[in-house]
């Protein structure tokens, strides 16, 4: 399965620019990579022990209109102990044919079951039913991390109609920053976001040093 990703923050035709949430149009003109399979990127967050802390995840898109990077996880596993912990994570993307790296850095919402606010439970639930049956199986299993007792599971038994079980989180990354380099043209672009006059988010580039 190939997905498209499609950034306001990326680089048109090689020249700096501000772009708000309305630019999304133009965002992948230059790069030919726009429908690579970008399934599997490293995410990266700060361990407890102030070690970095690295695993590939899988890339579930973007919240309905806007940037924001939704990943699955289990409520069980490390990485959402080092989420509150400290909440900023990195995601990087490097596209084989262009020869084009993206450095997503921001911070992360855990949306899970305690959320209060009945719109990111709803967006927890498209998330849950999105997601095949396979996946939804493994938030059945034993607690990611921890000894293997057994060499055979049980099988568990999947209530499709009771909505996302308990232990399945929607992880959402609000990128605040961007290291985008390009090693064909050997340009590198660092993007911030801000605030608009009219309080919308934006996005400023500056070419820097590769």
């Amino acid at each position: 399965m190939l997905l498209e990703i499609t950034f306001p923050f990326l680089p048109t035709n090689g020249e700096e620019q501000n772009s708000s949430n309305g630019s999304r149009n133009r965002a992948m003109e230059a790069a030919p990579s726009e429908r690579i399979g970008v399934q599997l990127p490293p995410q990266a967050t700060v361990g407890l022990n102030g070690r970095p802390s690295n695993r590939t995840v899988v890339f579930r898109g973007l919240e309905e209109n806007t940037d924001k990077i939704q990943i699955h996880t289990d409520y069980r596993t490390h990485k959402i102990e080092e989420l509150r912990h400290c909440p900023y994570a990195e995601i990087c993307w490097y596209f084989t044919d262009s020869w084009e790296q993206f450095r997503v850095n921001g911070k992360i919402d855990i949306l899970d079951e305690s959320n209060p606010d009945l719109n990111e439970l709803q967006q927890r639930e498209k998330s849950w039913y999105a997601s095949s049956l396979k996946s939804r199986l493994l938030y059945l299993g034993p607690s990611p991390g921890l000894p293997c007792l057994s060499e055979q599971q049980d099988q568990e038994f999947l209530d499709h109609s009771t909505g996302p079980v308990g232990t399945f989180s929607l992880l959402v990354l609000d990128p605040d920053q961007v290291d985008y380099l390009n090693l064909k043209s050997n340009q590198r672009i660092k993007f911030t976001s801000g605030l608009s006059l009219n309080g919308e988010k934006c996005w400023t580039s500056q070419r820097i040093n590769s």
